[in-house]
């Protein structure tokens, strides 16, 4: 959007309304506003949500490390796993680790892209910064648990993407092609959790503050209280 003149978004201030589970993109779509031309498209069971990533393993190893496990996404063309923690309290002294699963050094991909051309896809896993489709498994090394003991990993699977125009491209190349408007939907899919942790573990792991002792102020659980309540959503 930064890089538009005008943008449109949903959801939105005055429509929050999202998709739930079991919701389907196929079939005939419309988009209406009063500063673009009506938009139409369709799209085929092909081209419908990619399914959840669904995580089977988050689990300490021996040597400290973290295995995470899941299960293979259907349409994913590359994947990441990343991860962020910290430690020590907020301000002076503390400690944010960034790591993803790259095999180059490429620190804006633990931040995880929401999405990327099918031309970033390929150049990625060609640069081996993204994984294979068939990739299930991936450990967060030590070196990234003793820095940041606590935080929050991610997967994300990136597939294709679908595009349309209107009026279609003539056949005659020699005639010139007036496009009224153009069309892509990209897709992706990623979930994210507390490394090493179930769930049902995280529930004392917001911002909240430790009684004090009379006399002295409360006090915070430090820096990753906040990150993973931002990254969660809570």
């Amino acid at each position: 959007p930064s890089s538009s003149a005008s943008y449109g978004e949903w959801p939105n201030g005055k429509d929050t309304r999202s998709f739930t589970t079991g919701d389907s993109l196929v079939g005939a779509h419309t988009i209406k506003g009063n500063f673009t031309p009506d938009i139409n498209f369709t799209l085929t069971e092909a081209q419908d949500f990619m399914p959840p990533v669904q995580v089977t393993q988050n689990a300490p190893l021996p040597s400290g490390a973290v295995q995470l496990g899941w299960r293979p996404v259907s349409g994913a063309k590359g994947q990441i796993a990343s991860f962020i923690g910290g430690s020590g309290d907020k301000g002076a002294g503390a400690t944010v680790v960034f790591w993803s699963s790259s095999e180059i050094q490429n620190g804006w991909m633990a931040m995880g892209p929401q999405y990327l051309t099918p031309n970033d896809v390929t150049r990625l896993l060609t640069q081996k910064v993204l994984l294979a489709p068939a990739t299930t498994t991936c450990a967060v090394p030590t070196e990234a648990i003793r820095a940041a003991p606590q935080g929050l990993y991610t997967i994300t699977a990136y597939g294709g993407e679908a595009n349309f125009s209107y009026p279609p491209r003539p056949a005659d190349l020699k005639v010139a092609w007036n496009i009224q408007w153009t069309t892509k939907v990209r897709y992706r899919s990623s979930t994210s959790g507390l490394l090493g942790q179930d769930m049902g573990d995280m529930g004392d792991m917001g911002d909240a503050e430790e009684p004090a002792k009379p006399g002295q102020k409360p006090k915070k659980k430090g820096i990753m209280g906040e990150m993973l309540k931002q990254g969660l959503g809570w």
